[in-house]
């Protein structure tokens, strides 16, 4: 979490006592620790086990074995809460999203492993977009939950929000009530929805996005932030999105007016990369979540002749890469490492020379963008080959 630049966890007191009669009399929701030795802690991936060596006998109800050493465990189990889902009235056949926030309780991980609508109109609702399905959260963390809102007729339309996690309690079921009336007071619209880019060069600077938020309501729509956060499984916020022009923070939205948020998409990494776009306003069932979707190119290499002699050039070609960045070329055992340049649009050529001691067989160079992390990467095959044998009674010299 250091290196990731993210604050320290609360901490636990993982062997802790039956009694609350040691001194300094703890507070109201703690306890003592174990009243012997405890060692040897083993800790779970995730944090939420750990396993240890006591000889306290306080440590579990009835322990008739005195201060003998037992391994004990110890299983955190937190838990989800979430405030009930009131959307305001819309017409039938219109959709507006609206938002509730999962809250951490307690100590431990805890994994969003699903979330789905279920009800009598579960199928007038959906999630969207699934931000927090794989996020570990800690103790005092959040994600906020956006649920869609289309209702298919006129009155109240029912449905839960059914949360699964790894943890205490689960599923998690949030209440979702929405109402459908053909003079509705208010709506917040979003275009374009989700707003994706085409696929990118990996570091490349691109067209940016716009996204209109539009108050088709009767009253002012205030909008207090917008920022982005991290998509479902992820921890924190990608450094792939930037808001480079917003006409909509700290502003008020007169019904029938829109203003303009633009987002400018440059992939640090290879993939796909999205991530969501949110925003503080006092419109029911905030704040809203919008979809960012992006993905980063794969950069290409291949060698021609792809098969050489030992001692001989090829050459490399590269595409898809970072544009204008150096890229460093390694083949280990056949050549020296090369630093190469790309162009704008991220294509490199390079001749390589080929070791004359070079062992015959199949070997694979790997070109990495330089001094950047996560690591940037593409890799080549080809085959070397001996040098061809002199001719009959030359012994190799020269002739």
């Amino acid at each position: 979490r250091a290196a990731a630049k993210l604050p320290a966890l609360p901490a636990e007191l993982a062997s802790p006592s039956q009694t609350q009669d040691c001194g300094p009399a703890p507070a109201a929701d703690a306890t003592c620790e174990g009243d012997d030795a405890s060692s040897h802690p083993a800790i779970s991936a995730d944090g939420g086990v750990v396993a240890y060596e006591s000889k306290a006998d306080d440590l579990i109800p009835q322990d008739r074995n005195g201060h003998t050493q037992d391994v004990f465990l110890r299983t955190f189990a937190p838990s989800l809460t979430a405030d009930p889902l009131d959307f305001f009235v819309i017409k039938p056949g219109d959709s507006i999203i609206g938002s509730t926030t999962l809250h951490h309780v307690g100590f431990g991980p805890l994994v969003v492993e699903s979330m789905t609508i279920s009800g009598v109109h579960a199928a007038e609702y959906s999630v969207s977009p699934e931000n927090c399905v794989g996020r570990t959260l800690q103790a005092g963390e959040s994600c906020p939950v956006s649920v869609r809102f289309a209702p298919g007729a006129v009155g109240p339309r029912e449905a839960k929000l059914e949360v699964r996690y790894r943890g205490s309690g689960s599923p998690l079921a949030v209440p979702v009530l929405g109402t459908a009336a053909l003079s509705p007071p208010r709506v917040v619209t979003f275009t374009p929805n989700p707003l994706a880019f085409a696929d990118k060069l990996p570091l490349s600077t691109n067209p940016p996005g716009d996204v209109t938020v539009k108050n088709t309501g009767n009253a002012p729509l205030t909008i207090n932030a917008v920022s982005v956060l991290p998509a479902a499984g992820s921890q924190q916020p990608p450094e792939d999105y930037k808001i480079t022009k917003d006409d909509c923070s700290r502003q008020t939205v007169p019904p029938g007016a829109n203003c303009v948020v633009t987002v400018q998409f440059s992939p640090q990494e290879i993939g796909e990369r999205p991530a969501v776009l949110r925003f503080d306003d006092n419109a029911p069932n905030g704040p809203h979540l919008l979809d960012l979707q992006g993905t980063g190119i794969q950069p290409r290499m291949q060698f021609d002749p792809a098969v050489v002699q030992a001692g001989r050039v090829t050459t490399l070609t590269g595409s898809g890469f970072a544009p204008g960045h150096p890229v460093t070329v390694r083949i280990p055992d056949v050549s020296n490492p090369i630093t190469v340049a790309t162009d704008g649009a991220g294509n490199f050529i390079t001749s390589m020379v080929i070791y004359g001691s070079t062992v015959p067989g199949e070997h694979q160079a790997a070109a990495t963008v330089d001094n950047h992390q996560p690591s940037i990467t593409a890799t080549a095959r080809m085959r070397v080959v001996g040098r061809p044998a002199p001719p009959p009674g030359t012994n190799g010299g020269p002739r």
